[in-house]
């Protein structure tokens, strides 16, 4: 999806991709390669969202989802990041124990 909006008089859009899963390139499907094709030729900023109550599934383990969030902030590192914590409201643990900071919830 593709939004147009505007941010501080700034028009801009954003645009909601595919979640991407930990694993190989090579192991990612056509929608992943178009996501990561997207970050890489369009001018950016990441929101990244982390689930920490696992609760979305197996191929959402909290590991998993660190690993990914690791390989991006290498691959994007001259991006803006904003992290973003998703479930607040179930949530159990802190997300700088998982060397998040500053995200929000």
């Amino acid at each position: 999806h593709i939004h147009d909006s505007t941010f501080g008089g700034v028009q801009c859009q954003v645009m909601d991709t595919p979640g991407v899963l930990s694993r190989q390139d090579e192991e990612r499907n056509v929608m992943e390669r178009m996501t990561i094709a997207a970050m890489e030729n369009l001018p950016s900023s990441i929101i990244f969202v982390t689930d920490l109550t696992e609760t979305s599934g197996s191929k959402a383990k909290l590991h998993l989802q660190l690993a990914l969030r690791e390989e991006f902030r290498k691959k994007f590192a001259s991006r803006r990041w904003l992290d973003v914590i998703s479930k607040g409201d179930i949530l159990q643990v802190d997300p700088k124990d998982f060397g998040i900071e500053n995200a929000v919830a």
